[in-house]
């Protein structure tokens, strides 16, 4: 029981925090919803749950449901325009005769006052401006969506060169292989499928075992049957290795450890720069 009572304590608190919430709906049909601290015929400030938002009377539509126009807004109580006129007479200061004041160069100077809409904003607005485009950049489903994009391209690159250096290391092995048992043309250990047809020549092999490791490859690519193709490629190239290891006068077992993945490169390398 007295969870419960905390529990509807909690929700009712969240949703009093929401209906004494103040809600800002701009011209551009954007909505932004906080706290109003400082709201005069110019410009109202928002604190947006900890970023503080400055926007002009000119591109606000309502008000807390009201209707706003740039020609007149409803004023801030009078105690609030007091504390507001307090502030703006401490910021400047006292107020300097003619004379203290000196002879000035009013040719260079800025506009005394300028239209709403095209006043800068002070720095610390746009430092809030910033910052909330900033946090609606990052809800932005689409950046989430390039994020993935660049990592799958990323990943697609690093397989393709790790493809690359791999097909390079075992046509250069291969190749060296050929030439130490006396096999050509060696130049097939860099054509994909001729190279199948040259492990057959080092090994004293019918043409027919490379048409069944061509056989296997395409296998392995069938969604329903692709683990036996790629059983049949483990076995064709441990009977592969057996022959070219004996082919190099090396025992058939060190042959047969071709068939295993990264044991199989450092086997191929051992046949191929070995006397």
């Amino acid at each position: 029981m007295k969870n419960k009572i905390i529990l509807l304590s909690l929700i009712s608190i969240f949703i009093l925090s929401g209906a004494f919430a103040d809600t800002v709906v701009l011209k551009s049909g954007q909505q932004i919803e906080g706290t109003i601290t400082e709201r005069n015929q110019d410009l109202v400030r928002i604190d947006a749950y900890g970023v503080e938002m400055t926007y002009f009377i000119s591109d606000i539509d309502k008000i807390n449901g009201e209707s706003v126009s740039a020609a007149g807004a409803t004023s801030l109580p009078d105690e609030a325009e007091e504390g507001t006129a307090a502030t703006e007479k401490e910021d400047i200061g006292p107020a300097l005769s003619a004379e203290e004041a000196g002879p000035q160069d009013l040719s260079g100077s800025e506009p005394a006052y300028t239209a709403p809409g095209d006043a800068p904003l002070p720095q610390d607005a746009e430092e809030a401006v910033k910052k909330a485009e900033q946090i609606a950049a990052l809800r932005n489903p689409a950046l989430y969506n390039k994020a993935a994009a660049i990592g799958i391209a990323i990943v697609f690159l690093a397989v393709l060169i790790f493809l690359l250096v791999t097909h390079v290391y075992l046509a250069i092995c291969l190749q060296l292989i050929a030439r130490k048992t006396a096999n050509e043309p060696a130049w097939l250990a860099w054509v994909p499928i001729g190279n199948f047809f040259l492990m057959c020549k080092i090994g004293s092999l019918n043409y027919i075992w490379a048409g069944l490791m061509v056989a296997a490859l395409a296998v392995v690519f069938i969604p329903v049957i692709g683990l036996l193709g790629l059983l049949a490629l483990i076995v064709l190239f441990a009977f592969f290795g057996y022959r070219i290891a004996l082919a190099r006068n090396k025992p058939g077992w060190v042959g047969i450890l071709l068939c295993l993945p990264f044991a199989g490169l450092v086997i191929l390398g051992y046949l191929a720069f070995t006397e």
